[in-house]
C-alpha cells in the first residue's frame, strides 16, 4: 500500500551558527521572510550573554551588530562536480535574500551560517 504524502510541518526548526556559538530557533513560521529571521536572530543575540564567550586563541570574538544591516544570513551549498571529479568536498556560502520567504529558500532542520560585516567598510569579515 502506497503511503499517503507527509504534510510539511507549520513550523521550521533552524540552526543558525557563527564560527563560535549556535542558536537553535524552533519555531520559524514558513512565511517568514529571511529579513524577518534577521531580526528574530538580532534579538536572541542581544538577549544573550555575550560577554561571557572567551575569545579563541587568536582573540577573534563575536562581532557586536546592532541592526539586520550589520551581518547576513548564508546556506552551505556543497559543489557536487568537484566532490564527483576529484572526490574533494568545496563548501561554497550563499547569501540569502531578505524578501524571501524561509519555506522558498530553506528545508527544514537546516543550518544558516552568520556572514558579519565590517562596520566602517561593509564588506565581510571571514574568520578560520
Amino acid at each position: 500500500a502506497t503511503q499517503p504524502p507527509r504534510a510539511q510541518p507549520k513550523f521550521f526548526q533552524l540552526t543558525i551558527k557563527t564560527h563560535k556559538i549556535s542558536i537553535f530557533l524552533p519555531k520559524v513560521p514558513q512565511a517568514q521572510t529571511i529579513g524577518e529571521l534577521k531580526s528574530e536572530y538580532l534579538y536572541a543575540i542581544a538577549s544573550h550573554a555575550y560577554s561571557h564567550i572567551p575569545p579563541d586563541e587568536d582573540n577573534t570574538e563575536i562581532p557586536q551588530v546592532s541592526s539586520a544591516d550589520d551581518f547576513e544570513f548564508c546556506r552551505a551549498v556543497r559543489d557536487r562536480e568537484a566532490y564527483k571529479q576529484r572526490n574533494v568536498v568545496i563548501v561554497n556560502y550563499e547569501v540569502l535574500d531578505n524578501n524571501s520567504a524561509v519555506k522558498a529558500t530553506l528545508n527544514n532542520w537546516e543550518s544558516l551560517f552568520v556572514q558579519f560585516k565590517d562596520l566602517s567598510t561593509g564588506k565581510h569579515i571571514s574568520f578560520r
